[in-house]
């Protein structure tokens, strides 16, 4: 939505609580994942961070964590913007196709 210049009411649970920020643009929710590089994180939610796989004990869970979010972002960024281009491609074809219509039956 936010590609499509919608605004975004987004949800979020950082330093254990639930926040909120209505969003105008990319950046700013760029600007949210930025946050969780020094998210206070609970003792248990350490311990499930420096558990799983191809974590090092001595990471920082922070910093595992963001990484995560923000690989995960980047990606489904990506894909949106692709479909996005795709989706006004489709629509640019379409609207030109009447018109390429008659040009062949009438040209």
């Amino acid at each position: 939505m936010l590609l499509s210049n919608k605004a975004v009411k987004f949800f979020f649970i950082i330093n254990g609580s639930v926040e909120f920020k209505n969003l105008k643009r990319i950046e700013q929710l760029r600007n949210i994942i930025e946050l969780y590089q020094n998210e206070k994180i609970s003792d248990s939610e350490k311990v499930d961070i420096l558990s799983s796989k191809g974590v090092k004990y001595d990471d920082n869970p922070s910093l595992v964590k963001y990484s995560k979010i923000s690989k995960k972002f980047e990606e489904l960024l990506r894909i949106e913007i692709k479909e996005l281009k795709s989706s006004n491609e489709k629509k640019n074809l379409e609207e030109s196709e009447p018109e390429q219509l008659s040009f062949k039956l009438f040209g």
